[in-house]
């Protein structure tokens, strides 16, 4: 087939070539405003070189090339474009966030995966937009700083960007103990957490280190990096990531940490080390329970550190202990081999 125009490459492209959805949206889309418009800016045409590009392999299996692809004229008149076109626009009216912005896959990519927004595409306006919430104005301001470098804001948006910009260096958004100037503090600690843990003294202890946790607050790493002990991690984190050949390990931890209750979550796919693990366990006195053990997760709460194993994902939780101390997540990264 010979191509004399890029129209005909627009309709050759969709009816020959393997192409992703959003690449044939965007070349659809073209030709829509192809038919009712009769013409196409600058910008469109640069993009659709772009996608031409990415589709050489294919154009080269029919014996075509990108530079004659690419040099193909146009019917259609092609107009410069000009900045509503090109740029991305954010505004608030009448409580409803809009987004206008260009075709870019990568930013329709990020709309689509994420659950953190509400934005729905309107196609008879050609934006997205969602009801007002200050997490949907968050999500769509953040994104496209990602994806374009032009973005215009209403004045709405512009002064509740200002009103953060005094947050700008902010550090620690959650409670979080950190090392500074010789000293521990606890940073973005508001009065009820403050209350809290009021009774608890500041120090590097593996054993502090691990009750801070269990109240939500984060061990910033320059507290992590200024001890030495092995333990330090494991504590101070409140789901660490234990690899099952090290089970047996973490056992000398627990005691440190004056554990009394391991919860073993995860079934009969757990079985490596296990026995020597409840065994080692038992030595320590600590009290043992696994999945099955129905009564388990209403026991758990006479004990005073009590953590959960999980091995694997686990889809009911309704078994599993409340307020536990830990939730420790084993994973086996060994390498399969097939013989």
């Amino acid at each position: 087939m010979e191509l004399k125009t890029s129209e005909h490459l627009i309709y050759y492209m969709k009816h020959n070539l393997r192409l992703s959805r959003y690449d044939l949206k965007f070349l659809e889309n073209l030709e829509t405003i192809i038919q009712h418009e009769n013409r196409v800016t600058t910008n469109q045409v640069a993009l659709l070189h772009k996608i031409v590009n990415t589709y050489s392999k294919q154009f080269i299996k029919h014996q075509m090339f990108i530079d004659a692809l690419i040099a193909l004229p146009w019917d259609t008149t092609v107009v410069e474009s000009i900045a509503e076109y090109v740029d991305t626009y954010i505004a608030i009216n009448n409580g409803m966030i809009t987004c206008k912005a260009p075709y870019h896959r990568n930013f329709i990519q990020s709309l689509n995966k994420s659950t953190d927004h509400n934005f729905k595409w309107n196609n008879d306006e050609k934006l997205y937009n969602t009801a007002f919430g200050a997490g949907n104005l968050k999500f769509i301001v953040e994104t496209t700083k990602k994806h374009f470098n032009n973005i215009h804001h209403c004045t709405i948006t512009t002064q509740l960007l200002e009103e953060l910009y005094e947050f700008e260096n902010i550090t620690h958004w959650q409670p979080t103990l950190v090392y500074i100037n010789e000293m521990l503090l606890i940073a973005a600690m508001n009065s009820s957490l403050n209350d809290a843990v009021a009774h608890i003294q500041l120090d590097f202890s593996p054993v502090t280190l691990s009750e801070l946790v269990r109240y939500g607050i984060v061990i910033d790493s320059s507290v992590v990096n200024h001890c030495d002990s092995a333990i330090v991690n494991f504590a101070a984190q409140y789901s660490p990531v234990v690899e099952l050949s090290d089970l047996l390990d973490i056992v000398p931890w627990l005691e440190e940490l004056n554990c009394d209750f391991v919860y073993l979550s995860g079934g009969p796919s757990m079985t490596t080390n296990k026995a020597a693990f409840k065994k080692l366990l038992k030595t320590a006195n600590i009290s043992c329970h696994q999945m099955d053990d129905f009564e388990s997760a209403f026991t758990a709460t006479t004990f005073k550190y009590p953590v959960i194993i999980r091995f694997r994902t686990v889809t009911d939780m309704t078994q599993e202990p409340c307020k536990v101390a830990k939730v420790i997540k084993l994973v086996d990264s060994r390498p399969i081999t097939i013989r």
